[in-house]
């Protein structure tokens, strides 16, 4: 069973429900970001078996296959195995995305977790840090290379209203992560962060809905300014049911028009050599 963490998710049972989902869409172009809840395994075989049956193969394509059973745990309360058969698996999924040349990722730490439940910048990012290096100790020990679990790692951070201090934290985050990658003895590939944000849950509003449309833009705007590699604009009341089309319609469009009218992927770090955001982030690394 494949099922995202809010409305509106795709559950995918089988085959069937696979090419139903990924119906029109070029996966060879387009990277996806797959969120296994317990069964890894079983919806890894499921999705590899309906790549075979496209004529493509795991190198084809990108993206983030999400295992990230102490995410789960911190969001559920529980977790289907135990936390050793999830390192096995983790294991030998990463050892056939390597053998098979695909740049997939198969390891993710969610913090949105954490961030969704009030934790501050610190709280986040020291949450990120620890799962990521309990996943390394875990995976390593049944013969992965550091190389290969640092290279096919992600990270998902949430992204608040307190606009600086959350490029702050993003930019905190790479460095630091680079440090304990650095330490676990990962070259110079394994030591950059794969990045993806959202925009954060506990701050939107019911009774005032539009105000959301803001919030989501602010959060926005401060995760692409941080250099996020991707990110997520959560519809303005989904967490009050199911999205309607017009939520839908102008979470996409936030995206498009930061994307194609203000010219931010055109910019190299545009934070950079801000005294103000360069000094927030050294206090947040400290």
């Amino acid at each position: 069973k494949q099922a995202a963490e809010s409305c509106p998710s795709t559950i995918l049972f089988d085959l069937e429900d696979m090419k139903k989902a990924f119906d029109g869409i070029d996966l060879k172009s387009t990277p996806v970001h797959l969120i296994v809840s317990n069964y890894p395994v079983v919806f890894f075989a499921l999705f590899n078996s309906y790549l075979k049956s496209n004529n493509m193969t795991l190198a084809d394509v990108k993206g983030v296959f999400r295992i990230d059973p102490l995410g789960n745990l911190a969001r559920s309360g529980e977790i289907k195995m135990d936390i050793d058969k999830y390192y096995q698996v983790m294991a030998l999924i990463l050892n056939y995305l390597v053998s098979n040349k695909s740049a997939l990722r198969a390891v993710e730490v969610d913090a949105t977790v954490y961030n969704d439940g009030g934790a501050n910048a610190v709280q986040e990012i020291a949450y990120a840090l620890a799962t990521g290096a309990e996943y390394i100790r875990g995976i390593a020990d049944r013969n992965v290379s550091i190389d290969d679990i640092t290279e096919r790692m992600s990270f998902s951070m949430g992204i608040g209203s307190n606009f600086f201090m959350e490029i702050a934290k993003v930019r905190a985050f790479r460095m630091l992560w680079a440090k304990v990658a650095k330490e676990f003895g990962a070259g110079t590939e394994g030591q950059k962060v794969h990045l993806h944000t959202k925009t954060t849950k506990s701050n939107k509003t019911k009774l005032d809905q539009y105000v959301n449309m803001l919030r989501v833009t602010n959060e926005s705007l401060a995760a692409v300014v941080a250099g996020t590699d991707s990110h997520t604009v959560r519809p303005f009341d989904d967490q009050f049911g199911l999205p309607k089309d017009f939520s839908r319609r102008i979470s996409r469009n936030t995206q498009l028009f930061l994307k194609e009218e203000c010219n931010l992927r055109d910019t190299i770090d545009p934070a950079g050599g801000s005294w103000y955001v360069e000094t927030l982030t050294a206090q947040l690394a400290e």
